[in-house]
């Protein structure tokens, strides 16, 4: 989702946020069972929220941070958080 003017002073600024759900299938869970894996993948999710300034016409800089749930999918890593920076240049 993303949304134009959140700042009434900065229009063409734009939030955002998503959220991003990945499910291994049953078979496949089943299957790592079967064959004795005893970690077995079974889902991954990412939410993200962001804001980005609009510099000017040509440039703008974008900051970010996700949580990532289960990186990997067998939950064998914590949960992570990653901050980071886009910037932007059209020409």
């Amino acid at each position: 989702l993303v949304y134009e003017g959140l700042i009434p002073s900065r229009d063409k600024d734009q939030t955002g946020i998503a959220f991003a759900f990945g499910d291994y299938s049953s078979d496949q869970i089943k299957a790592a069972h079967d064959a004795g894996k005893e970690i077995v993948d079974t889902y991954e999710g990412v939410l993200e929220f962001e804001y980005r300034v609009q510099v000017n016409k040509w440039s703008f800089v974008q900051p970010f941070a996700q949580y990532i749930i289960r990186p990997g999918g067998d939950g064998q890593v914590a949960n992570a958080t990653v901050l980071g920076v886009h910037f932007g240049v059209t020409f």
